[in-house]
């Protein structure tokens, strides 16, 4: 018989978060693939009997899935969701309840990985409401134990890598690097500073771990790094902010303002930042590393290195918002997640593929 105990997951200590309900995770982000059980489910309620929306135009589409098989996506009325009220909230969940939302739904903001002790939970950077959570959210463990029980359309993402690169060109095998990762999080749960200066902590005990030699930092191969890379990724999203038929144009296009206003601001040009706008820096970048979301984009270099590239980016664009005082939490949060949303894109992917040596200098260069 099955045990009715929920796996157990793991949170980073003293992780909280709580849902403001301030809709953004229904705006700007594509919504599915629902999975069937759950897409029959709702067919059989018919929503359009409900909400006038899904009556006005189709609520779904179907994709292509990877295995040749059509999947079912929610639908975008202007933008979002188009079961997304006028109070920011789920006609779903008001007329059929939480349990009838498509898993990807009941999921976020977290963030799940399934490792070598059990299973990993974080906050997603992309939740627009993370910042405020940092202080007074609910503590996250309680929240989490659930989460392997949700039905899926792909299963839970395993962290099994062959090597995991922690410089660049070192790597550790995987069990090099789950006997090395307690010390890693230990550091990055340091008392709060920049995040650049974290960053620079990080890659000195990661090279004297290794007993690597590396060259000292030169601040004008860092901003040059990072110029290139936003250059590049600017490249990418221009295309995408042209697409004027497509209902979720106005970000691209808006984030290329924000990657041009980043090139012209120096490094030298950005005003220090309070303890809370670190915290909730310092957070995600601790998140990058227990949720492994440093993995995806090349190892820990890599995804260091694209951290502090946005970070630069939302920084610069603080200025414009608070022009007298150092960037908030807040105006941080409006930059950074839309476009952490945004860089799943295809075309933002494989620039940032295109500028992984630069990303190396960034993080080297910290």
């Amino acid at each position: 018989m099955a045990s009715s105990t929920p796996p157990l997951v793991h949170t980073l200590p003293d992780a909280r978060w709580s849902c403001r309900s301030c809709g953004h995770c229904c705006r700007d982000f594509d919504l599915g693939p629902v999975e069937p059980p759950t897409f029959a489910a709702l067919v059989a309620a018919d929503p359009p009997s409900f909400w006038p929306p899904a009556a006005a135009q189709p609520w779904y589409e179907l994709r292509q899935g990877p295995d040749g098989s059509s999947d079912a996506w929610l639908a975008h009325r202007q933008g979002s969701c188009i079961f997304l009220d006028d109070q920011r909230r789920c006609a779903i969940h008001a007329h059929l309840g939480p349990a009838a939302k498509p898993a990807f739904c009941r999921e976020f903001p977290f963030h799940l990985v399934h490792q070598r002790s059990g299973y990993a939970a974080i906050v997603r950077p992309t939740c627009a409401g993370l910042h405020l959570s940092c202080q007074d959210g609910e503590p996250l463990d309680a929240q989490v134990q659930e989460l392997p029980e949700l039905p899926r359309a792909y299963p839970v993402a395993r962290f099994e890598p062959d090597s995991v690169e922690i410089l660049p060109g070192v790597g550790l095998d995987a069990s090099g690097w789950h006997a090395s990762e307690p010390a890693i999080l230990r550091l990055l749960l340091a008392p709060l500073e920049d995040p650049r200066l974290t960053v620079a902590q990080l890659r000195q005990a990661l090279a004297r771990a290794t007993g690597r030699a590396l060259p000292p930092p030169d601040a004008q191969r860092y901003h040059h790094a990072v110029l290139e890379t936003l250059q590049l990724l600017a490249s990418a999203l221009r295309p995408l902010a042209t697409q004027t038929d497509s209902p979720r144009a106005a970000l691209p296009a808006l984030a290329v303002t924000w990657i041009e206003r980043a090139i012209e601001t120096p490094p030298q040009g950005l005003l220090p930042m309070g303890a809370d706008a670190c915290g909730y820096l310092n957070g995600i970048l601790r998140s990058l590393v227990f949720g492994r979301l440093f993995h995806r984009q090349g190892g820990l270099p890599r995804s260091m290195g694209q951290l502090l590239v946005d970070l630069h980016m939302a920084r610069s664009v603080a200025l414009d918002l608070s022009p007298d005082a150092g960037p908030e939490p807040a105006a941080l949060a409006s930059v950074l997640a839309p476009w952490w949303g945004l860089a799943a894109h295809g075309a933002l992917v494989q620039a940032t593929r295109q500028a992984g040596p630069k990303l190396d200098s960034v993080f080297l260069n910290a």
